[in-house]
């Protein structure tokens, strides 16, 4: 009897292991695993094929979505031209910023509803407008702070080297997608676009050249053709086609990101917490870098030192033109210039000017004997030639002499 129950109990102890046992070896949600070896990927044709389907069958409802977009450009077209002025001529600049800002976040807007409508038509095989809105509605934001953090984490590798930061922009490509396919924000969205593209940066970016250059060589010829029929016109020739076409890159974007996401099988990128600071310190680089790079193009072609030195040898023009009055003046009431420019003192001007560089007089001659003739010069001209006045000429107001 004892040897049953002991039998038994052996056996329930190695069934119990047994049902154990996978749940041991499998490891935790968080662990990566690798993914499978796969050559799967659809060529060039296959994706253009596929994006030009998707395209056709749901075209009435993708262009009731950038109709919106339309509507906005047309508006800014037909604003009145004097709400963009202020005084006189000059722009409004805080109507300028205002306009922009409401059409780069209309952009973004529709950018991405319509990136939600086509994941419904992957998804479902049908669009449903309203749907699609809300969801953008839900995710705008999210999609601004993603598109913020790949711009910044990119910007380091384009200020390094053109290269690197054109892989790394590669790299990151598939961040929004991340967000709108499977609900992931932020950093997290950054780091699993990169797994994705891992190893394939090459087939994302050739198919992304392909496009480009079809699209190119398909609409060049149109642009072309509406080049002839005034700048209004082409100009809105050229917003509409772009607005129609827009849809294909999107839908081909997406199909990749699928391609990219079933060829990586059960892998799950880990965030880890390691990598979130990695990526969150590029990002801080790239923020602090983006002043930097612009304070450092505006002063290239500002030029200060440049801009001094124009507006000292304003100051040494302004200064001879006072000085020459003042002397004519000196003559009209004792028939002759002065010998020195110091008798001009005080009754002519309360100083006498000297060069706001060197401090060194301006250089003057009168007639020797008669006084009535005189030649006054700033021989200090940094950008501009030597700049001169004389009497010789009284309708001469600048005398230049090389």
């Amino acid at each position: 009897m004892n040897d049953d129950l002991n039998s038994q109990s052996n056996i329930d102890e190695t069934e119990s292991l047994a049902e154990r046992t996978p749940e041991q070896t499998t490891p935790p949600p968080h662990v990566p695993l690798n993914p499978p070896a796969t050559s799967s990927y659809p060529g060039f044709k296959d994706l253009l094929k596929q994006s030009l389907d998707i395209y056709k069958k749901h075209f009435f409802k993708f262009i009731r979505i950038l109709v919106l977009l339309v509507l906005v450009a047309l508006a800014f077209l037909l604003l009145p031209f004097n709400s963009m002025e202020g005084s006189g001529s000059t722009p409004n600049i805080s109507f300028l910023i205002t306009t922009q800002l409401i059409s780069n976040l209309v952009g973004i807007f529709v950018a991405l509803w319509l990136v939600f409508a086509i994941k419904q038509a992957l998804d479902t095989g049908d669009v449903i407008i309203k749907e699609a809105f809300r969801s953008t509605l839900r995710n705008l934001f999210p999609y601004i702070w993603v598109g913020l953090l790949v711009y910044f984490i990119a910007l380091p590798g384009f200020f390094l080297l053109i290269i690197p930061g054109v892989i790394l922009a590669v790299h990151l490509s598939m961040s929004h997608l991340v967000l709108v396919d499977e609900n992931i924000k932020g950093l997290n969205a950054v780091i699993k676009s990169m797994d994705y593209v891992k190893g394939k940066a090459f087939w994302v970016i050739g198919n992304f050249i392909v496009l480009t250059i079809l699209a190119l060589v398909t609409f060049v010829p149109i642009m072309l053709l509406f080049a002839g029929f005034g700048e209004f016109f082409y100009g809105i020739a050229i917003s509409l086609i772009s607005v129609l076409i827009s849809p294909i890159p999107w839908i081909f974007a997406f199909l990749m990101f699928r391609a990219l996401k079933a060829a990586k099988g059960s892998y799950i990128p880990a965030p880890t917490r390691k990598r979130r600071i990695k990526f969150a310190l590029l990002a801080l680089i790239g923020f602090v870098a983006l002043p930097v790079i612009f304070g450092g193009l505006l002063l290239s072609t500002l030029n200060p030192n440049e801009q001094l030195q124009k507006a000292r040898d304003s100051k040494r023009e302004s200064d001879i033109l006072m000085m020459s009055n003042a002397l004519n003046t000196y003559f009209t009431d004792n028939q002759e210039y002065p010998a020195s420019l110091n008798e001009l003192t005080p009754r002519y001007f309360s100083y006498v000017p000297v060069d706001p560089l060197s401090g060194k007089s301006y250089t003057y001659s009168a007639t020797t004997g008669t006084g009535e003739n005189y030649k006054l010069c700033a021989n200090e001209m940094e950008v501009s030639e030597k700049f001169c006045k004389d009497s010789f000429i009284p309708s001469r107001i600048y005398d230049t002499v090389k």
